[in-house]
């Protein structure tokens, strides 16, 4: 069982969940989603959190909050077309970056009606320590939602648990 924090809109992380438990679970895993707010914050900073997606902007005053969630984090997974980088927290925690932007780690280089081609642009380090080479990955779209940023995130979780 892995713990994924989020951060993300209301919507976005219910989508995410769907689409979580859909592929994750396709690859034999169980997941949980943490929802990381203002709110649930100070709650949840003892639960070991395996990787944080961070797709919206946090509340300065959570900030601290997330840098400790962070320290023990393997994965910090941050779209970096909404979230400036030079604001996120510090962290040991391997950083991978998604959106449309060509420095991303992972981007979007094709969509189609029922499919998006979801690009890793770089080397990663898989959570068996295994070398995740540059590729195309062929990924069915979860929900139609048309929101391309959480199929980037998905297919990113599912190349490092594979």
């Amino acid at each position: 069982m892995i713990f994924i924090g989020v951060i993300a809109d209301k919507k976005e992380e219910n989508d995410l969940e769907k689409m979580l438990k859909m592929q994750i679970e396709s690859i034999g895993l169980k997941s949980t989603i943490i929802r990381i707010n203002k709110k649930s914050i100070e709650n949840i900073k003892n639960i070991r959190i395996e990787l944080v997606i961070m797709n919206k902007n946090i509340e300065e005053e959570s900030m601290q909050e997330l840098e400790k969630i962070l320290r023990t984090a393997k994965y910090f997974i941050v779209n970096s077309d909404v979230i400036q980088m030079e604001k996120i927290p510090r962290t040991n925690s391997t950083v991978i970056t998604y959106g449309f932007g060509n420095k991303c780690t992972v981007t979007a280089s094709s969509t189609e009606e029922e499919n998006v081609m979801v690009c890793l642009q770089r080397n990663i380090c898989g959570i068996k320590n295994t070398r995740i080479e540059p590729q195309e990955i062929k990924m069915k779209k979860g929900l139609n939602t048309g929101n391309y940023y959480l199929e980037m995130a998905v297919a990113t979780i599912k190349l490092l648990y594979s």
